[in-house]
């Protein structure tokens, strides 16, 4: 093996990639300058990552050749692969109270809002695809969904509460520096951003002024990807 490789989701178009789990993934690649190839993967494309032995992106293939999956492990691989621009604390009992945040009330939070448009912007059976299994997950239609988007935008706004609040203690999500809750939380808002528009927070929110010192990090993450920074989404 010669190259790194990620395997990202994408939708209908090449820029179309919105998968928090695999903005994990980029992120802690930008951080720590490890260069790879995207190679993209759609909803119903379960063939192309067979050789992981699962169903699910991001899959990281090193340059060893060895393959990992699971954005959580593939953060700790990297960690102890690559120790240059560290991101995990040991002994940091602080992060999986953050990782249990985001993976259960953050991410359920912002798909409520985004599932809709996510829908839309799939063709043939990926999208269908997408709504069935969707609509089974949430046990509601997308349709019901959308109609209800004003009342899902303000749950999630007060599922950011903690977050503003920590923001207006701290420059970042882990203290003094970026760290590996910075990536669990920028990733599930860079989710957001590309469907959503950066225009989602309100104005002069902290979270937005967090956002926006982490600008350069974003783009040279989306630069590595091969992934312009506007986003595949509406915006709103």
């Amino acid at each position: 093996m010669s190259e790194r490789v990620l395997y990202d989701l994408v939708a209908s178009q090449p820029n179309q990639r919105f998968s928090p789990f695999c903005f994990r993934v980029k992120l802690a690649l930008a951080h720590k300058d490890l260069n790879y190839r995207s190679e993209l993967v759609r909803f119903t494309d379960k063939a192309k990552i067979a050789f992981s032995e699962q169903k699910l992106v991001p899959v990281l293939v090193d340059i060893d050749g060895s393959v990992t999956s699971d954005s959580w492990q593939i953060l700790h691989v990297l960690e102890q692969r690559y120790p240059q621009a560290p991101l995990l604390t040991p002994g940091d009992h602080s992060l999986g109270f953050v990782r249990a945040w985001v993976d259960r009330s953050l991410l359920a939070g912002v798909f409520k809002v985004v599932a809709p448009k996510i829908c839309d912007l799939l063709e043939g059976e990926d999208q269908a695809y997408f709504k069935a299994s969707r609509e089974q997950r949430l046990g509601v239609s997308l349709e019901a969904l959308a109609q209800e988007e004003k009342k899902y935008r303000a749950v999630l706004n007060a599922t950011l509460e903690p977050l503003r609040a920590l923001l207006t203690q701290q420059p970042c999500v882990s203290g003094e520096q970026i760290g590996g809750a910075d990536v669990l939380v920028l990733a599930c808002l860079l989710w957001a951003e590309a469907i959503l528009g950066t225009d989602y927070l309100p104005e002069g929110d902290p979270i937005s002024a967090w956002r926006q010192r982490q600008s350069g990090w974003v783009e040279k993450a989306m630069a590595m990807a091969g992934q312009t920074p506007e986003g595949p989404g509406p915006r709103a």
